[in-house]
């Protein structure tokens, strides 16, 4: 029995072990999705767009009707004394007038009729609204963009390491070698130090390498909202990401930059200060409020609460400004100033905006020029290598054209990936500007 549930707790460990360790794969457009579900800063903005729904909902409630209720007891201690003169006598004499007891129980009904302030606040809460989206939706383009980038920074520092794990491979062999070479005497000691110090050389940049990959992972994982513990494994590569990044759809649309979030969310700024502007103006219409009110009152020395007397009554106020000592004039100046103000800044941004658009289609132009120029420069650089390996073993190369060849096979390695991810960078950016869906 001892021997079987042994056996059942060392079955038990390997098997949760061996899900503690189960890796997430993840695509690019798999880790987006991911992230938009469960970013916690994202969850946050969709909380306020709620906030706008209830605030609307609040402004409409103020033009119902609002009703009251409240009950009121006394118990008069001392009842108040005053003074009249005796009719008799003349003489002035001391009365107390009222009763112990009293109690009041009303009921109020109070309707907005008219008040301008009250239309345009509620048309200023749904403006409100639109607001909230549309922050909300650059705050998820921001996270898509987070996330992107750094998965191509986590997928180009990956492919790097493997680039410089099949480096350390070769040298190791090659020292290998030369070691074998020196011993037999076909070369001197410096030749095996120059590949021994290329190696070492190597294996520090590769470690600086992987504390870069595995910063980039952790920080991927935030913008996932998943624990950093937690392994897993991008999906992509970076030929089918470079080859997605020479199709674009986009370039050369007029007035692309027109479709920015940006721009949307200052538009929207600009309408939100003309309603401000509306509010001040309206504020000097009349303003014009209904009232119903119904009272039970039971006044007595004995708490019998018998009899109850009836009040009822209903009006109407009207409230009209007349002088405000330019209090109001000058509000409605500032809120003109802050419409024109906003305006200014919203041409200034859609110009920049504009000048950025196009400066960032010749970059992208470009980088796809350069993207591909360093691919074959990489490939060049692999056969050139490779031709220096099979010299050096069949005794017709040197030594220091094996070292040449792998410090050129490194520059273009990284040239490359550097081009590659320059290029993605670079149609993101295009994409961003362009107020393209990511």
């Amino acid at each position: 029995m001892k021997k079987t549930y042994i056996a059942l707790l060392a079955m038990f460990s390997f098997w949760h072990g061996t899900q503690a360790q189960d890796t997430l794969k993840l695509s690019l457009q798999q880790s987006i999705d991911l992230a938009t579900k469960q970013n916690l800063e994202l969850k946050s903005s969709l909380l306020d767009i709620d906030k706008a729904n209830f605030k609307i909902k609040e402004i409409t409630g103020t033009g119902l009707p609002q009703i009251s209720g409240g009950v009121d007891f006394r118990n008069q201690i001392q009842l108040p004394v005053f003074v009249f003169p005796d009719p008799v006598s003349g003489e002035q004499k001391p009365i107390q007038v009222g009763t112990k007891y009293s109690t009041v129980g009303q009921l109020s009904l109070n309707q907005l009729i008219f008040d301008g302030s009250y239309f345009v606040g509620l048309k200023a809460a749904k403006e409100f609204k639109e607001l909230a989206l549309q922050s909300h939706n650059k705050n998820e383009r921001d996270l898509k963009v987070n996330v992107t980038k750094t998965y191509y920074l986590a997928l180009v520092s990956s492919q790097n390491l493997a680039l410089m794990q099949v480096n350390e491979s070769t040298l190791e062999n090659s020292l290998k070698e030369t070691e074998s070479l020196y011993k037999e005497g076909f070369v001197e000691q410096v030749d095996v130090d120059r590949i021994r110090l290329a190696l070492n050389n190597l294996r520090v940049q590769k470690r600086k390498m992987e504390d870069g990959s595995e910063a980039g992972l952790m920080l991927l994982k935030v913008y996932l909202g998943i624990d950093p513990s937690s392994p897993i494994a991008l999906t992509e590569t970076i030929e089918a990401l470079n080859e997605r990044s020479m199709e674009p759809t986009f370039i050369g649309q007029t007035d692309a930059e027109q479709n920015r979030l940006e721009l949307k969310l200052l538009q929207q700024q600009i309408e939100m200060n003309k309603l401000d502007l509306q509010r001040y103006k309206v504020q000097r219409y009349p303003s014009v409020r209904g009232f119903v009110n119904y009272q039970e009152q039971f006044f007595g020395n004995s708490l019998t609460f018998d009899p109850w007397f009836t009040t009822s009554l209903w009006g109407v106020s009207v409230g009209i400004p007349i002088f405000s000592s330019g209090v109001q004039s000058n509000k409605i100046k500032q809120a003109k100033a802050s419409v024109t103000q906003s305006q200014y800044i919203f041409d200034y941004a859609k110009s920049m905006y504009k000048m950025e658009r196009l400066k960032l289609e010749r970059d992208y132009q470009t980088s796809k020029q350069l993207a591909t120029s360093q691919k074959e420069n990489f490939e060049l650089a692999q056969k050139i290598y490779n031709i220096a390996s099979i010299k050096l073993k069949e005794g017709v190369g040197s030594n220091l054209e094996l070292l040449n060849a792998n410090q050129e096979l490194r520059a273009a390695q990284t040239a490359y990936l550097e081009s590659v991810y320059t290029l993605m960078l670079n149609k993101l950016n295009l994409q961003i500007a362009t107020g393209q869906n990511l």
